[in-house]
């Protein structure tokens, strides 16, 4: 059985001090993208994406084609970018 979780709880686990990235990954994406607070986010998606022009594209794409609609976690979107090769843009 799949637990419902509140607005009051993902906005209480975003704001701790104590959450972990694992706890991230379990929170819908656009509420983890979409916060004042861009270091949440920031730091993970720099070491998923890193210079890998394929892998940020791959996250403007799944940012611009309705992720939120279906509910996606942080978790999940950020799984999805592991399908862009991780080749990296040469100056």
């Amino acid at each position: 059985m799949a637990e419902l979780v509140t607005q009051d709880t993902i906005d209480a686990v975003i704001k701790s001090r104590q959450h972990t990235p694992e706890h991230l990954l379990q929170i819908p994406a656009d509420e983890v993208l979409s916060r004042n607070e861009p270091e949440i986010a920031l730091q993970t998606l720099l070491n998923r994406c890193g210079k890998s022009t394929d892998r940020w594209a791959a996250l403007i794409a799944a940012l611009t084609f309705a992720y939120d609609e279906e509910n996606t976690t942080f978790g999940e979107l950020l799984d999805s970018l592991d399908h862009a090769p991780a080749r990296t843009q040469t100056p």
